[in-house]
């Protein structure tokens, strides 16, 4: 299973890169709908980690009722940040998607670094 603390620092590199490129390559609105839909993924990514590992250790059913409770909510909260983002936030929305995606860029880069990793381990013989 990939580590999702290496995931969250991959996604904060690739924003910064990308915020960065944007900059260089592109207008200010663009560069800024990259940075908040960057923030976006991965304060959501860094949030639904903590609750699905909250929900998997629980023993009891209210405790994993209410967080499963608040991981919808959350759904809920994020939806209304990013209408509230688009409406009055002079961005870029091919931007925010770009911004966005940096975790998903980061789920699969981390997974073919474990790939590698246990491939090496394996014919190294350990």
């Amino acid at each position: 299973m990939p580590q999702s603390n290496n995931i969250e620092r991959i996604s904060l590199l690739l924003l910064a890169v990308a915020t960065l490129l944007a900059l260089v390559l592109a207008d200010i609105p663009f560069a800024l709908g990259t940075f908040v839909g960057g923030l976006l993924g991965v304060g959501n990514f860094a949030i639904l980690r903590r609750l699905m590992a909250g929900i998997v250790a629980s023993g009891s059913q209210p405790k994993k009722a209410m967080l499963s409770f608040i991981l919808l909510f959350k759904f809920g909260l994020v939806g209304a940040l990013i209408f509230v983002v688009m409406k009055y936030l002079p961005i870029d929305p091919v931007g925010l998607m770009i911004g966005v995606s940096t975790v998903v860029i980061s789920i699969f880069v981390e997974g073919f670094r474990m790939v590698q990793r246990e491939t090496a381990a394996q014919s190294t013989g350990e």
